[in-house]
This record gives C-alpha cells, structure tokens and sequence, in this order.
C-alpha cells in the first residue's frame, strides 16, 4: 500500500539551502524536535524560527550571518 506521511525537512533561512535534499539526502524527521536535533547534529543554527546551515553562519563572540549567501539556493 502507498500511503501519504507527514514529515519535516528545513530549509536555510539566508542562502535557502534545503536539509532534506542537500544534507541528508533522503527522507525526513517525523516530528519537529526530532528535526531540531538533527539540524544541531549537522551544525546548523537554531534561532528562535530561524535556521541557518553551517555554510551560512559562523562564531565571532556571537553568531555572525553571512549575508553575501542570501537567496543562493533559491529556486
């Protein structure tokens, strides 16, 4: 049987770079916190509703956004 089933991927809130296809490769999380933790598992960074990949932010005493990124991913 084919069934439909609800998943959650992430999506790099600067340059658009998407987890799901570009990180991982396959699939997705089943539920949000699952899907947290695997953003932190591959470095990316959690701001409040904002995630950022590992090739868009860096640490400078604080999180610094690149924004020369912005939209590169965008399809």
């Amino acid at each position: 049987m084919i069934k439909e089933v609800i998943g959650y991927g992430a999506e790099c809130d600067n340059c658009k770079k998407d987890w799901v296809n570009d990180c991982m490769g396959w699939g997705s999380m089943s539920d949000e916190v699952s899907m947290k933790h695997e953003l932190s598992n591959d470095d990316w960074l959690s701001e409040g509703d904002k995630h950022y990949c590992p090739d868009c932010w860096s640490y400078d005493d604080n999180e610094v956004i690149d924004e020369s990124r912005k939209d590169l991913h965008k399809k």
